[in-house]
């Protein structure tokens, strides 16, 4: 068979070497396309292992913040904690120094139980002769009689307030605080603690002498007595001593079997009688009254120890 010439038919032979040819091509093209991509996943692996080292790094720092936050809110709360009781203490020195000065000034006037002169005693066994007499006198001379009981008890009063009422110190406004939390760790109200800037020692009745600091842990019992009859809380257990093995007074209230408005009250109460006292009114001391968190008041837990 002769050759093909000239302008006909492509020759078999041809054509299949130009399949051949373009086949090739497309392979290499593929070949060098899976190098690329292979190429490319090999990079994002190695970026993703990247990735995953910072993201455990990063991990690994936030557990050390987390550990070093948890530290910074036990030092604070131990600093806010401190700063409570410091500025307690300073304040019931204060106190104190103020009684001091007003004792020297006017002897007796803060007196919780005053001293009875002979007027006064004359004065009170007048009213104890017409207490007997009006029990045995006649129906005809009781009104007589009651009249003149009530005159020597006018007298009675007015003299001893005259006697005893404190004037006013010449000196400076001391502000001062009285500071109380409820104690709720379950959400349930446990413990009423109320905090007073007065040494604990004049819990002892041999103390009471000291009229200043007396009369202002005497005026928040009050207060809390009163807020007990006003909710109906007749066994209010109520305890008085150092806080926290501090000379600083505390006075707590179980809550247990609490009505439910009688921290409230309490708080009422409390503001009317101190601003009414007259004791504190001429020692120019001025109390305020702020309410804390629990946590500030009591201790931190101590830190476990490794081991």
């Amino acid at each position: 068979m002769s050759e093909s010439t000239g302008s006909g038919p492509q020759a078999v032979l041809e054509a299949l070497e130009a399949a051949r040819r373009a086949r090739s091509d497309d392979e290499a093209r593929h070949a060098s396309e899976i190098v690329d991509v292979d190429q490319e996943i090999g990079k994002l692996g190695r970026a993703i292992d990247n990735l995953v080292e910072q993201r455990d790094a990063l991990v690994d720092y936030r557990a050390r913040l987390a550990e070093r936050g948890e530290g910074i809110r036990q030092a604070r709360r131990t600093d806010t904690h401190n700063a409570l009781y410091a500025s307690l203490e300073a304040q019931a020195e204060a106190v104190h120094e103020r009684g001091t000065a007003m004792e020297q000034a006017q002897p007796d006037r803060l007196a919780l139980v005053p001293p009875l002169d002979a007027t006064l005693q004359a004065l009170l066994a007048e009213i104890t002769t017409h207490h007997e007499a009006l029990g045995q006198a006649p129906e005809s001379t009781r009104g007589e009689l009651k009249g003149q009981l009530e005159e020597a008890q006018r007298r009675f009063t007015a003299l001893l307030r005259e006697r005893t009422e404190p004037e006013a110190f010449e000196g400076a406004a001391l502000p001062i605080d009285i500071v109380y939390c409820v104690d709720a760790p379950e959400g349930t109200p446990e413990l009423l603690v109320v905090l007073l800037p007065v040494r604990a020692s004049i819990d002892n009745p041999q103390q009471l002498a000291d009229g200043l600091p007396a009369w202002l842990a005497a005026r928040v019992g009050q207060a809390l007595f009163a807020a007990a009859r006003s909710v109906d809380f007749g066994d209010a257990d109520v305890r008085t001593g150092p806080a926290l093995d501090r000379d600083l007074l505390d006075i707590e209230v179980d809550l247990a079997t609490a009505p439910a408005g009688f921290v409230t009250a309490f708080k009422d109460d409390l503001a009317r009688h101190l601003g009414a006292a007259p004791e504190l009114q001429a020692a120019k001391v001025e109390v305020r009254v702020s309410e804390v968190e629990a946590d500030i008041v009591f201790p931190p837990d101590p830190e476990p120890k490794d081991g």
